[in-house]
């Protein structure tokens, strides 16, 4: 009889630590999935900035590249160019 009651307390502590176990592993995975809804928002808020400089990096290329044309047609004739100077 005593070796059956060292059994079921043997057997109850087992179930006792897995469960114990189970439950801390669930802990943790909360505490994963906690940070990585955290950290995708995060992500998320850099993306969106990221985009927004894209977006006005391409506008001030675009601005760059309308300015050119015009800026070749100005000055010429005017001034001396840098092969041309007199010392």
């Amino acid at each position: 009889m005593a070796e059956d009651d060292s059994r079921k307390l043997h057997t109850g502590g087992t179930q006792f630590d897995e469960a114990a176990e189970l439950a801390k592993a669930l802990q943790e995975l909360q505490k994963g999935e906690r940070t990585a809804t955290e950290m995708e928002r995060k992500l998320d808020a850099m993306e969106a900035k990221i985009e927004a400089l894209l977006a006005e990096a391409e506008q001030n290329q675009q601005t760059a590249d309308q300015m050119k044309p015009e800026r070749s047609g100005e000055g010429e004739g005017e001034g001396e160019g840098e092969g041309n100077k007199k010392e």
